[in-house]
């Protein structure tokens, strides 16, 4: 680790005499003036298949290596490494004689629904280990290491997270490696494999784009409005869209302004489903959730953007808004879309909008 040295420099005030020491003063100011010195860090280093990590005021270095991306059936060695360089006051050494070490598995299922896409579950450790130890507990003093055996069981993301807490440490540290595992492959996310690979599209600027989930009531916006979809439908397919209502506040005549864009084009409701199926209106109570749901059907391939803000009347909600991305091909269809169109996000129109109400 290297360490910074700070310079410090002092003005001196010389009587004075004559013009030459007038000049030679001015002489040896500017060079002071000139002379700098930059602190130097570390620059802690990460690939695919590991992380290190270093915050500071405390210091350690942790290490996550995974042999290979394993495709179902496949086994991978995995490998987390702590090495814990120097601690603080909220990290104190006495919680080193009982810490803990382990790693924890956390899966996305990309073939399922839109709520499923945005709510990554973790996975008991015994679905996925093999053989090895990839937790421990007991009194550290030196470099610790995990090592084991996994196989991944399922298609989807694999978040796998090695993690390591002193007794009564509020923080520990950790590093995480992501495994994209579908249509019979894997890969390493975040490698040039990955992003030039099959599995492209599930990456944090395409896949991840597209499935974030809906917000939290609170007291500056007490609506929230969260949409939901069965699938990503090939197209002509059906499914089933839902929207969820959750109000800190009574909302009389609720309704929901919605917009359908494929690419940077608006279209129509009617083009796949009857205007009927989406004049939902109803009084909305407090803390009583509402659900509003209809099959629809996505007529054509394409990046489709679906959009819904919640409305009071003639005003809308602000903050209660939630959108949703799916790229629908006859082969492959898949929340997010691959390639963002340039253009701009899309609108909902409105008179008014507000979010105080009686």
């Amino acid at each position: 680790m290297k360490r910074s040295r700070l310079l410090t420099r002092g003005s001196f005030l010389y009587p004075l005499v004559n013009v030459l020491l007038i000049l030679a003063l001015l002489l040896l100011v500017s060079a002071c003036d000139n002379t700098s010195t930059t602190p130097s860090t570390d620059t802690p280093t990460s690939s695919s298949t590991s992380s290190s990590t270093t915050t500071l005021p405390w210091e350690y270095d942790t290490e996550l290596t995974i042999s290979q991306a394993p495709k179902i059936g496949e086994t991978a060695e995995l490998t987390f490494t702590v090495d814990v360089i120097k601690l603080d006051n909220s990290h104190p050494e006495e919680g080193l004689a009982r810490s803990r070490a382990w790693i924890d598995f956390y899966w996305t299922n990309t073939k399922g629904s839109f709520s499923e896409a945005y709510s990554p579950v973790q996975i008991p450790l015994e679905e996925v280990s093999v053989n090895g130890e990839l937790s421990w507990e007991g009194s550290y003093d030196d470099v610790l290491t995990l090592h084991g055996e996994i196989k991944l069981p399922r298609e989807g993301i694999w978040s796998i997270r090695g993690r390591f807490y002193g007794e009564g440490w509020s923080t520990g540290f950790g590093a995480e490696i992501e495994v994209a595992v579908a249509d019979g492959t894997a890969a390493i996310m975040g490698t040039e494999d990955f992003e030039n690979g099959p599995l492209a599209y599930l990456s944090a600027n395409s896949y991840a784009g597209g499935v974030s989930g809906p917000g939290v009531p609170n007291d500056i916006h007490p609506v929230s409005l969260g949409l939901d979809i069965s699938k990503a439908p090939r197209p002509g397919g059906e499914v089933t869209l839902s929207c969820r209502i959750i109000s800190l506040i009574d909302v009389p005549d609720f309704s929901i302004q919605w917009s359908f864009y494929r690419g940077k084009e608006e279209i129509p409701e009617t083009e796949f489903l009857s205007s009927k199926d989406l004049d939902w209106k109803i009084d909305v109570k407090k803390d009583e959730p509402v659900v509003f749901s209809t099959v629809i059907k996505f007529p054509t391939e394409g990046d489709w953007d679906i959009a819904a803000v919640g409305k009071s009347g003639i005003n809308y909600l602000t903050g209660s808004g939630h959108r949703l991305k799916m790229s629908i091909t006859s082969t492959r269809s898949y929340f997010g879309w691959m390639e963002r169109p340039l253009t701009t996000t899309p609108t909902i129109t409105g008179t008014t909008s507000t979010t105080t109400l009686p």
